[in-house]
């Protein structure tokens, strides 16, 4: 499924940046940034369910600790493709950062989309069998 995922958001970036959409549609890139923070949050959870999710998630505490990775680590990806997008914008002219604002907002999307699949696998999804404590 991330897989999947991860092919569309890319597709979806590949039409944006060949069709030169930012500079038609200025709000292009707030869908692909929430995407690209939901699907590091989901890529965290995938790799590291094991470890903080299940039983180790049952507390509040623990649950706060693993949102602040799960964000963190959508704002690391998020700094980087940042960095990425100057250095495309630099180098070939292809307009992809108009503002601080427009990169502000973006950061914010990332987060957003991290924390969305964070509360969704904490607090809302139920655990499979498998991550059920044993007694």
């Amino acid at each position: 499924m991330l897989g999947v995922s991860l092919a569309v958001i890319v597709a979806a970036y590949a039409a944006v940046t060949t069709f030169e959409w930012y500079e038609t549609f200025t709000w292009v890139d707030i869908p692909l940034h929430f995407a690209g923070g939901a699907w590091v949050g989901a890529l965290f959870f995938a790799l590291f369910g094991n470890v903080f999710g299940g039983a180790a998630a049952t507390h509040t505490c623990e649950r706060m600790k693993v949102l602040v990775l799960v964000v963190s680590l959508a704002a690391l990806v998020g700094v980087g493709w940042e960095i990425f997008e100057y250095c495309v914008s630099t180098w070939t002219g292809i307009y992809m950062q108009p503002s601080i604002a427009d990169t502000m907002g973006d950061f914010v999307m990332d987060i957003g989309g991290a924390l969305t699949i964070g509360f969704w696998f904490l607090y809302i999804r139920r655990p499979r069998t498998s991550e059920m404590p044993e007694r």
